[in-house]
């Protein structure tokens, strides 16, 4: 995800798919708020 011109890259080792809460977690730290994330 790139947002204000930062790219925000959630790595997965386990090359399945990324638990919701845990994104949603990232993405809160990273001041991504859902509305925004959720954007198509």
């Amino acid at each position: 995800m790139v947002q204000a011109g930062v790219r925000l890259t959630l790595p997965n080792l386990h090359r399945g798919d990324i638990d919701w809460s845990l994104t949603k977690r990232i993405l809160g730290q990273a001041g991504i708020s859902p509305e925004d994330w959720k954007r198509d």
